[in-house]
Formats: structure tokens, sequence, C-alpha cells
């Protein structure tokens, strides 16, 4: 039991002796065949490790600008859903008020169109009321005339004033003869 437990022991010791001290040293001998391949210095894989590094920082830089700007846009984009959501929403309610006065407008407008008919032809009515009445009153006023001046024979209403002509005028019929 002693055995398996130091064997269990050992065999724990060389993994990790193998992680931290053999992988290391592998990677170190594969980077070194790739430096021996490409036929560079040490200096030389040196500077194109630091400016792969400088690449790196700077598309890190990049991308932490990208990624701000991206939330900058995309919250941009939700405000400017939003106000159009609304927009939406109040042109929606507009409309709405729009075709409904619009209705009411045509309702209003057709029962004054009516009223101006009913309107229209009692100033009709009036004024055929009020011809005949000047008609009548001209019709007395001049044939009393007549009586004095047989030469009337024609009568105007000019001004709310009757007015007896001897020449123009609308002709006037007494029956008196």
């Amino acid at each position: 039991m002693r055995r398996t437990i130091l064997l269990a022991s050992g065999l724990i010791g060389f993994i990790l002796v193998g992680v931290f001290v053999l992988r290391p040293a592998f990677i170190g001998y594969a980077v070194y065949q790739e430096m021996q391949a490409a036929n560079a210095s040490t200096e030389e894989y040196g500077q194109g490790i630091r400016e792969l590094r400088d690449e790196l920082l700077v598309s890190a830089t990049n991308l932490s600008v990208s990624s701000a700007f991206s939330r900058e846009l995309f919250g941009q984009m939700e405000r400017a859903s939003q106000e159009l959501a609304s927009c939406n929403a109040q042109l929606s309610r507009l409309s709405s008020e729009y075709a409904r006065q619009e209705e009411q407008c045509a309702a209003t407008r057709e029962s004054l169109q009516e009223e101006l008919a009913v309107q229209e032809a009692l100033a009709a009515e009036y004024l055929r009321d009020y011809d005949l009445l000047a008609s009548n009153i001209a019709s007395n006023i001049c044939c009393k005339a007549k009586l004095d001046n047989s030469r009337i024979g024609f009568y105007e209403v000019r001004e709310h004033k009757v007015l007896c002509s001897e020449e123009s005028g609308t002709p006037l019929t007494c029956s008196f003869g």
C-alpha cells in the first residue's frame, strides 16, 4: 500500500515536472526550430515578437474603441427607435383626430348649406312680399296722384321711396280708368 502511494506520488511529481519544466522547454525548442527555419537571428526574432505585441496592443485598443463606439451607436439606435415609435403613435393619434374633425366639419358644412338654402328661400319669399307690397303701395299712391295729373303712367320704387313718373318705370294700372 505504501508502495502504491509512493508510486502515485512519484507519478504525480513526474507529471508536474513535465508540465512546469518540459512543456516550456518543448515550446522553447519549437520556437528555436521556427527561428532556424526562417534564418532569423535572436534579435530579429525578438524584434518580430515586440512588433507583434505592439500590433496586438493596437488591435486591442481598436477593439476597445470599436466596442465603445458600437455601444454608443446601439444606445442612439434604441433612443431613435423609441422616438420613432413615439412619433408613429402621435401620427396615428393625430390622423384619427384629423379624420374625426374632418367628418365633423363636413357635417357642419352640410347643416349650414341646408340652413342657407332655407334662409335663401325665406329671403326670396320676403323679397316677393316686399315687391308686391311696394307695387300695391305705389299703385295706390300714383293712382291718387294720377287724379291730379293725368299724364302719370309709371312708377318706380327707389331707395324705399315711391316715385310717380310720366315717362319711365313700371307701367301703372289704375282700376278707375
